[in-house]
């Protein structure tokens, strides 16, 4: 590597130490809000203009609060920008328990299946597996 090289590259790094850092997580959050904003859409098969590029001419909500933390994050501000940016999943769902949500008609399966036994699964599983499989594995005779 030349030594020219070197040198800007030294300087370069010198820079960014000094100035403050932001978070690689807020990093990669701008680039995909800003790529959504230009109407990209995710898909199995990769990346393509899909959706409506954002003509308002004013950023989103969420590609606000990236660029604010960036600018001034300010601690009692960044929670409510965090919470925004990165939602909080509900722990029912994180874990498949969908009974809280179910038809009526379901709950009652559920409800049913959690008091008898099966032969690949008893009611104190439960809480330890997910809805589907607790529901499927009662099926199995």
């Amino acid at each position: 590597i030349p030594s020219s090289l070197k040198k800007k590259y030294m300087e370069l790094v010198s820079q960014t130490q000094s100035s403050k850092k932001i978070h690689r997580k807020y990093i990669k959050v701008y680039f995909a809000e800003a790529a959504r904003e230009i109407g990209m859409v995710e898909s199995p098969y990769g990346l393509f203009f899909g959706a409506p590029p954002n003509t308002s001419g004013t950023p989103s909500k969420k590609l606000q609060a990236v660029m604010t933390i960036a600018q001034n994050p300010s601690a009692c501000e960044r929670r409510q920008l965090q919470d925004l940016l990165f939602p909080k999943i509900d722990e029912r769902v994180k874990n498949s328990k969908f009974s809280h949500i179910a038809s009526a008609r379901t709950q009652q399966v559920i409800e049913f299946c959690r008091q008898e036994e099966a032969a690949f699964i008893y009611p104190s599983d439960f809480p330890t597996v997910s809805d589907f499989r607790f529901l499927l594995f009662h099926q199995f005779v």
